[in-house]
């Protein structure tokens, strides 16, 4: 298997994991899935790689060193949206 192909097919699977992680949640902390990530063995570029081609959703809240940034599923999002 060729370099190209195999980083295709880890970003795949990071793209799949990332998925996974934010099924069940309505969202989760960004540090807590670069820290997960890191495990995965993804790193921070990949991680933001497969965050832009699923078109999930950055929420910070708070404010300065205070505030916390989330990743969100888009679907959940839109769910949430509809309820209010």
């Amino acid at each position: 298997m060729g370099e190209s192909a195999e980083k295709t097919t880890k970003m795949e699977e990071c793209c799949r994991w990332l998925k996974e992680k934010l099924i069940d949640d309505a969202k989760v902390p960004a540090t807590e899935i670069f820290e997960d990530g890191d495990d995965m063995e993804f790193n921070p570029i990949m991680l933001k790689r497969a965050k832009k081609e699923l078109d999930v959703i950055s929420i910070k809240e708070g404010f300065g060193k205070d505030g916390v940034s989330y990743w969100q599923n888009p679907i959940i999002q839109t769910v949430s949206e509809r309820e209010i």
